[in-house]
């Protein structure tokens, strides 16, 4: 099961997920079509147990990883999907408001003076 926030993407994102399996490409097959209730979008999709995880910043790691999204971005081009709109709010350099990026209540209540970095 797949349960995340309502932001009107939900159900293309699914379908394009299930197009994205039929063609053979190694992610989780939808079983469900995507369903909205109380603010959240829910799905059921297939388990795919295994795969491995690579981390590092080495040339093959990163040759890997770029081999894998350039198949996901050849993929896509033939995807029939609607807009999915609104884009993220990681992405959504389009938002209404003031500011580079849009405000993310959770976000922007927690102490900003604090560094992660040290």
């Amino acid at each position: 099961m797949k349960v995340r926030e309502d932001d009107g993407r939900g159900a293309g994102c699914v379908r394009v997920q299930a197009q994205l399996a039929e063609r053979g490409f190694p992610c989780p097959r939808p079983l469900t079509r995507a369903v909205t209730s109380d603010g959240m979008v829910v799905h059921a999709e297939e388990f795919r147990p295994g795969g491995e995880v690579w981390g590092g910043d080495s040339p093959e790691v990163a040759g890997r990883y770029g081999q894998v999204f350039g198949w996901l971005l050849e993929e896509l081009q033939n995807v029939q999907a609607g807009p999915l709109l609104p884009n993220p709010r990681w992405v959504r350099w389009d938002h209404p408001g003031p500011g580079v990026w849009p405000s993310i209540a959770f976000l922007d209540e927690k102490d900003q003076s604090e560094s992660l970095w040290g």
